[in-house]
């Protein structure tokens, strides 16, 4: 009975303990309401399709990228919740010759608590543009452009960490302190729909011509729900701030896919995604860098489908 009394009293104080120390490492700004974030984006996105020749037995990688590197944006937050928007500044007259005209949309919506993050994103591209391919030796076929191609891609991310003293706030939307470095566990889960579509083939007519891929693929429906374990950190040093974190999972896919007839199956797919944000942070103002690179691969009966994004963002950020 004794060791059980003392038992309790031990837990009692290690609980007390800890919810001391979670508010001492965890510190609110007098300015919480409001947040405003211009940011200034760079973004590399690619739509890989690669597949095994039956005639040479050589792997063959077929990359799409549409013409919308350079975004500008704004996010703007109150209290917990966050809407962010992009959009992709005219291109000259001359680089839509050459690299073709491509519409892009994005629009996210966050929330953000101490323990938990919640995304929601839609993202629509269309009009892309072929990138070089070792069989295809012409000028241009090397920049083949595809205006008929289209990318859609909607999903729910959530993030959970059990680690009290690890605020995601903190992190990544700078709108608390964390006066301790701390790292954590975190798991992800992720829903996502993606579409990709093309009014013709997306396997170049030369290879087709050639016998190197001689099947037609014209992209499908894809719906996938992942689980992706990761481990995060944030470091705070007198007003300067890094935040990093890395996921790698697995997931499985319905597919719809459409070849010279539609054709349904379930697979596993695999997901990475990572993190960074760091810069400079006063009481009424961020400034900073987010860097995220996300990717997905998959099969699909003799082709491999791989997403590929990263980008880099600068922004400041100013809180009412």
């Amino acid at each position: 009975m004794k060791q059980i009394l003392l038992l309790i009293i031990i837990i009692l104080n290690t609980s007390i303990y800890s919810k001391e120390e979670k508010k001492e490492n965890i510190e609110k700004f007098k300015n919480l309401s409001y947040i405003i974030k211009p940011f200034f984006r760079e973004e590399a996105l690619y739509l890989s399709i690669n597949s095994i020749s039956a005639v040479d037995n050589q792997k063959h990688d077929i990359k799409y990228k549409p013409n919308a590197d350079l975004k500008l944006g704004l996010e703007v937050s109150i209290y917990d919740w966050a809407l962010s928007f992009s959009i992709s500044p005219p291109k000259s007259q001359d680089d839509i010759e050459k690299y073709g005209k491509t519409t892009a949309f994005d629009i996210q919506l966050n929330y953000i608590d101490k323990n938990f993050e919640l995304d929601i994103y839609i993202q629509k591209y269309k009009g892309f543009y072929l990138l070089e391919i070792e069989e295809l030796n012409s000028e241009s076929d090397v920049l083949a452009l595809r205006e008929d191609l289209s990318l859609k891609k909607l999903g729910v991310n959530f993030l959970y960490t059990s680690n009290d003293n690890f605020s995601l706030k903190t992190g990544f939307r700078q709108n608390k302190i964390q006066k301790k470095s701390v790292s954590s566990f975190i798991l992800l889960y992720g829903i996502e729909y993606f579409s990709l579509k093309g009014d013709k083939n997306l396997i170049p007519k030369e290879l087709n011509e050639k016998n190197i891929l001689d099947f037609i693929y014209y992209g499908g429906e894809y719906y996938t729900f992942s689980i992706a374990p990761g481990y995060g950190y944030i470091s705070n040093n007198e007003g300067f701030f890094f935040s990093g974190i890395f996921f790698l999972g697995l997931g499985i896919q319905y597919q719809k896919n459409i070849f010279d007839a539609r054709e349904t199956q379930t697979t596993l797919s695999l997901k990475l995604n990572t993190r960074v944000s760091f810069g400079y942070r006063a009481e009424n103002y961020s400034i900073g860098i987010l860097v995220i690179a996300d990717g997905t691969l998959s099969s699909v009966k003799t082709v491999s489908i791989q997403q590929e994004s990263a980008m880099g963002e600068l922004y400041w950020s100013y809180r009412l």
